[in-house]
């Protein structure tokens, strides 16, 4: 359990289980931090000695990206996007969301209301991102 939370590298993170990667840099240190990235800014897990400015790659799963409340601001973790693709999974479903020029999975509900073509908000909880030095 450890391991699939907490990996501590890129390696380690895709060898257990489907993982989300966003490369950014760090604007503020601190726990949680915050980090710029293309589909833009998170707060999340810095990895011990992050300064601003740090390469890190943020690690998402996709069972930790939930449907955002229609009233969710940007500044909550919250990052928009496109359904790619939905495929049912029995006990999921999974879900494939354009977020800026990166592909995003996610898992949810199979009762959830999702289709192609639909735009989204996504949302993460900072502890749910972790970042790891890049």
């Amino acid at each position: 359990m450890e391991i699939y939370r907490s990996p501590r590298e890129r390696f380690v993170a895709n060898f257990i289980g489907l993982t989300n990667f966003l490369e950014g840099r760090v604007t503020r240190p601190g726990q949680p931090g915050e980090v710029e990235t293309a589909s833009g800014a998170l707060q999340c897990l810095l990895p011990e000695g992050a300064a601003a400015g740090d390469a890190v790659l943020i690690v998402i799963r996709p069972e930790d990206i939930t449907l955002a409340a229609a009233g969710a601001r940007q500044s909550d973790n919250v990052l928009e996007g496109k359904v790619e693709a939905v495929i049912f999974m029995g006990d999921a479903l999974e879900c494939q969301v354009a977020v800026g020029s990166k592909r995003m999975r996610m898992k949810l509900h199979p009762s959830a209301l999702v289709e192609p073509g639909q735009a989204v908000r996504l949302e993460i909880a900072p502890e749910r991102c972790r970042a790891l030095k890049n």
